[in-house]
């Protein structure tokens, strides 16, 4: 999906070390962003290094390609639960 969106919140970047299947050392970077399309609010997630982007700040209008999925997961009282995880994979400022 591709939408006209603008940026409310950006927030900090966030990495982590993980092991790939290979054994080798790789770091996971991304970065939240509150988006807004003038009706709805959403909390989106850009990975790797898009994430490092310094030229992203409140108050812009971008073009933003991304992914949605629905996933289903069980809490600590094993109670079914659903989330919407959105991941933008292009976005144009």
């Amino acid at each position: 999906m591709e939408k006209i969106m603008t940026i409310q919140q950006v927030m900090p970047v966030n990495e982590r070390e993980y092991t790939d299947r290979s054994g080798q050392l790789q770091k996971f970077v991304s970065r939240g962003l509150l988006l807004s399309d003038g009706v709805d609010r959403m909390y989106a997630e850009l990975t790797g290094e898009g994430a490092r982007r310094t030229d992203l700040a409140a108050g812009q209008t971008c073009t933003v390609q991304m992914v949605c999925n629905a996933r289903r997961w069980e809490d600590k009282n094993h109670d079914e639960r659903y989330s919407n995880d959105i991941t933008i994979i292009r976005i144009g400022i």
